[in-house]
């Protein structure tokens, strides 16, 4: 055997999920899934999840110490211990909860192995009872067995396996098998090839073979340097390796040589304790540690690596922060590749496999008065493609285009230093040079060689400098020449030889207003500018004469409040508008046409901040409703927001940059930044699984087994129930329903409907339950389905069939009743009108002989 120890190289991070696709030809690249944190507050009854399991349903269960909770996305649902109930939980206190290969769920408590008998949802409690003297009840672990009973471990007196079909037990301990060394067993794992693992409280592991009569025996294993320790977990790979969770290091059993490994993370971490073991679908071995969070390991390391060279990473999220820096002591990857980990005070995390359209990047700042988060302002891309982010009050950020910080330029008095920390507005020149805009200091140029700025400011007296130090907007025009935006001081020319500036104000030409706030150029050289109060300006660069346009009311489009923030001039020589409050206008400056976008027909937001084109038809746009790409070829206009993961305040000004190499797109905000790919923004085929999830009457919910005026409704679930019948009486009933998309539940849509009753779909975005009063007798079929987190409908239905009984005076017995007492009523009827006519006759014939004897 071998024992290596190994430094993990802490430089190299690692995403637990990747971006849509790689945009720039490498093998791989960073792939982002939403993070979600479930706790307390949501519905978790206790904050220390012990274990995991999904079942066929495809419901989570998480086993805390206390109680087990079911959960569908939306709602926990938590099994607890009810002394007078001897179907409950036979304790809060659950340490695993295993679905197995039929499909049923069994739970540890200090009191034996529950069964969950899921159409009744109640439990049937088996309790080992292992010898006289032995406690035997405390059950820690339940694991699959190949012959598929269960492996049981009994906590202290050995451990059992469970046979299904008769629910007994099959005890092994000291006393009745050979080379056991210990009672303490805490785990007992059966492996692909024929091996039962036993992991134990202080004595490490001991590994037992299973013959084929299921016989065990020492496997002949050297484990003599296995350290004599609590063993937390046991895990098999594809590669058919076995991974051991200890508190003395992560054991390694390689297969092909027969050989243990104990490794250990860097020597820095706080923690040598190892919790949990996972392999999720990338081929990654996640690995949980005690007040260590989440590492990984690429498996692929295992085949071409010694195992000193193995190389473990921090799982990050989205920010590159860490998942959660507690104890990471249950790890569990559902049917949809998503990741679960079970934390020590946390709750549960979700790591979600759908990767995340935006990635956002948000940092909190704390003075004197409060903590609160950068903003965002002027932002552009320098020739290598790093970012460059512009703060309110922080200064510049140098990134990598994954977000990865590589230098901040705080504000500095020094010579060559940023003076001012609230940069408004960035540009990149045609020959790279980047340029910054702030609120109080001016302009600055930076010398990439000496990594220091030039500054440009206004100088009382001098005619020639900066007009105001409230720099907006920079550009650069094809000829070279440097405009420059200010708030107060009108257009600006700089001079680049001389580095003096022309002004250009409504005192001394035609431009409209002193505010500018974006500035564009068409093909021939002219530029546009938005300004705040003025509308938009056109300048004729050849007679420096300035237009105004869009400002009168009697033309068809007309920007009343005359504040343009953004402007974008586009190949096809359109000339796309964002304004405050007038939405969004796209002019042909050729065909003097327009198309005018706003809340009416189809924006979500009428004040547009930053613009950025995607093609030559597709162009994003920042509002104080997240953002927005529009399609001019199918005027299709699509809306995001927090939910997608944007940043979760308003978008700023000019706040946007377009990264041409790697095809991202960056947009900058009051609650951080957002990146993401354009060309990976696209509708997920993830289908969620729907269910009806529960049934009320008159308000109060409906379990199975409950008793309604004399008869049981629900026999079963109701995700499992085919068809109800409801009494006269019980026709005000709402049926609650779900959609399976751990990942965005929040963003599912559904539509329902009764046949027999609706004659269209009931489209009700995301509420989730339909409610019916007084229905008339009769016989219906509720049906629901739903659409994924973006907007992809689904055919496919959940439905129940419900059979509403008529009252009493309206059933086939009544009517046979009615038709009686008619039949009844005609009948005697009859008999008197004939009682009549004979009574008449016979006093007509008295009249008549009486009339004869006279």
């Amino acid at each position: 055997m071998i024992v290596v120890r190994f430094e993990a190289t802490l430089g190299k991070l690692f995403l637990v999920l990747s971006l849509l696709q790689c945009i720039s030809g490498s093998v791989s690249a960073q792939e982002n899934g939403r993070v979600l944190q479930y706790s307390l507050s949501q519905g978790l009854s206790f904050g220390i999840v012990n274990s995991i399991v999904q079942d066929n349903q495809g419901l989570m269960w998480f086993a805390t110490g206390d109680g087990l909770n079911r959960f569908d996305g939306t709602t926990f649902k938590v099994f607890k211990n009810d002394p007078d109930d001897p179907q409950s939980l036979s304790g809060n206190y659950v340490k695993t909860v295993f679905c197995d290969r039929d499909g049923t769920i069994f739970t540890t408590s200090r009191n034996g192995i529950n069964e969950f008998v899921a159409e009744k949802e109640v439990f049937k409690r088996h309790i080992p009872r292992p010898g006289a003297n032995a406690p035997g009840s405390d059950v820690s672990d339940i694991l699959q067995a190949s012959d598929g009973n269960l492996w049981v471990s009994l906590n202290g007196s050995g451990f059992a396996l469970f046979h299904k079909k008769t629910a007994l037990f099959t005890y092994y301990n000291q006393s009745t098998l050979p080379g056991l060394s210990t009672n303490s067993v805490l785990s007992a794992f059966e492996d692909s090839q024929g091996l039962l693992w036993l992991g134990t409280r202080e004595s490490g592991i001991e590994v037992f073979r299973i013959d084929k009569n299921r016989k065990l025996a020492k496997a002949g294993l050297d484990l003599k340097n296995i350290p004599s320790t609590r063993i937390n977990g046991i895990f098999e790979d594809h590669l058919h390796n076995i991974w051991i969770a200890s508190a003395r290091g992560l054991i390694l059993f390689k297969r092909d040589e027969s050989q243990f490994y104990i490794l250990h993370l860097p020597a820095n971490l706080r923690s040598d304790i190892y919790l949990a073991v996972q392999e999720n679908d990338k081929g990654q071995l996640l690995v949980g540690l005690q007040d260590g969070g989440l590492y990984s390991l690429d498996l692929d390391q295992v085949k071409s690596r010694k195992p000193v060279d193995y190389d473990f990473v921090k799982v990050n999220d989205s920010q590159k922060q860490g998942i959660t820096r507690r104890s990471v002591q249950s790890i569990y990857m559902d049917r949809d590749k998503n990741v679960w980990l079970g934390t020590y005070g946390e709750g549960v995390y979700l790591i979600s496999s759908i990767p995340e359209k935006f990635r956002n990047f948000a940092t909190k700042i704390q003075d004197s008065r409060a903590e609160s988060y950068l903003r965002y302002y002027g932002m552009c891309v320098d020739k290598e493609g790093h970012l460059w982010l512009g703060t309110d009050g922080d200064g510049i950020y140098k990134t990598k285009s994954d977000g990865e910080i590589m230098q901040h330029y705080k504000p500095s008095d020094k010579p060559g230093g940023l003076t001012d920390g609230a940069v408004i507005a960035a540009h990149t020149g045609r020959d790279g040079t980047l340029w910054f805009g702030t609120y109080s200091k001016g302009l600055f140029q930076l010398n990439s060689k000496t990594n220091s700025f030039r500054q440009f400011s206004n100088i009382p007296n001098d005619p020639s400098s900066l007009p105001k130090n409230d720099v907006r907007v920079i550009y650069e025009d094809k000829s070279g020449n440097i405009w420059v935006g200010t708030n107060g001081g009108g257009l600006a020319r700089l001079d680049r030889q001389t580095g003096r500036f022309t002004h250009y104000l409504t005192r001394n030409s035609s431009i409209n207003s002193n505010d500018v706030r974006a500035i564009t150029e068409d093909q021939n050289g002219n530029l546009w500018i938005g300004t705040y109060g003025g509308g938009l300006n056109y300048l004729d660069v050849m007679q420096m004469k300035f237009t105004s346009f869009f400002n009168d009311p009697k033309k068809p489009v007309f920007l009343s409040n005359r504040i343009i923030f953004s402007l974008y001039f586009d190949a096809r020589e359109r000339l796309w508008i964002g304004s405050e409050g007038n939405g969004l206008v796209v002019y042909n400056p050729q065909e003097n046409t327009t198309k005018h976008f706003t809340e009416k027909n189809g924006l979500a937001n009428d004040v547009i901040y930053a613009i950025q084109p995607e093609s030559a038809d597709r162009v994003w746009i920042s509002t104080n409703k997240g953002l927005s790409r529009i399609d001019l070829a199918t005027n299709k206009i699509d809306h995001y927001n927090q939910s997608n993961g944007l940043q979760g305040g308003q978008f700023n000004p000019n706040s946007a940059l377009y990264n041409a190499e790697e095809r991202l797109m960056v947009f900058g905000g009051t609650q951080g930044w957002n990146l993401f790919y354009p060309s990976a923004i696209r509708p997920s085929a993830f289908k969620p699984k729907i269910m009806l999830s529960g049934l009320s009457l008159f308000g109060q919910d409906v379990a199975v087994g409950d008793e309604k005026d004399g008869e049981v409704i629900l026999n079963s679930q109701l995700s499992d129930q085919q068809d109800i019948t409801l009494q006269p009486n019980q026709s005000v009933f709402t049926i609650a329903y779900t959609a399976l998309n751990y990942a965005y539940p929040e963003l599912n849509s559904f539509a329902y409907k009764m046949e027999g009753l609706d004659k269209d779909w009931n489209y009700v975005k995301n509420e989730r339950s339909a409610t019916y009063r007084y229905l008339p007798a009769g016989d219906y079929t509720f049906k629901v389905k739903a659409a994924n987190q973006d907007g992809v409908w689904f055919e496919n239905t959940a439905s129940l069939r419900i059979h509403i009984l008529p009252p009493w005076y309206r059933t086939i017995w009544a009517y046979l009743l009615y038709l009686g007492i008619a039949g009844a009523l005609i009948y005697y009827y009859q008999q008197y009108k004939m009682r009549q006519a004979e009574l008449n006759y016979q006093v007509q014939l008295a009249h008549f002989e009486t009339h004869v004897a006279s």
